[in-house]
């Protein structure tokens, strides 16, 4: 008896999706350190990092390396 990969279904169809919220990570943790690596965050400023981190995962959702990433992996499945 052969095992084969399906042709077709759920795991071709989540590979641009996952690759789209890795990129989405990355740049999120990109910036962070890029963000505290400049002096921007203060010890006295508690919330000042978690809201730079919902800030830039809101304008990362729609930008274009996330979505690029998502439309050239699904152009080819």
């Amino acid at each position: 008896m052969r095992v084969r990969a399906p042709s077709s279904g759920w795991p071709l169809h989540m590979l641009p999706l996952s690759l789209g919220v890795g990129t989405q990570f990355f740049i999120l943790a990109l910036a962070q350190l890029l963000l505290g690596g400049i002096g921007t965050f203060y010890p006295y400023n508690r919330g000042a990092m978690k809201t730079s981190i919902v800030i830039i995962y809101v304008l990362t959702c729609c930008t274009f390396p996330t979505n690029a990433c998502v439309l050239m992996t699904a152009r080819n499945y």
